[in-house]
């Protein structure tokens, strides 16, 4: 398994969270798609972080991932990052 996390810090963040449902929508359709969690720092509300959980690392997979963020870039600044997961590597 590897994680894949991709933070954003906007100052649009309602016209990001309507973006985002509809480019996650179009990720559940990609061969073993991740479970996939958003959230919220609190304060400030204006980062976001979304979290991909994939079963396995594909070169598919790492298209989705650098394509979200990429697409994200509008909205302000973008962290991407994978994480591989120590105890059982992928």
């Amino acid at each position: 398994m590897w994680l894949e996390t991709i933070t954003i810090r906007t100052s649009q963040r309602k016209v990001l969270e309507k973006k985002l449902l509809s480019l996650l929508g179009a990720l559940k359709s990609t061969t073993n798609a991740p479970k996939v969690s958003i959230y919220r720092k609190e304060p400030p509300m204006s980062d976001l972080s979304i979290h991909l959980l994939w079963s396995s690392r594909t070169i598919e997979a790492e298209k989705c991932g650098i394509q979200l963020a990429s697409e994200l870039m509008e909205f302000g600044a973008v962290d991407h990052a994978n994480w591989l997961q120590l105890n059982n590597p992928d």
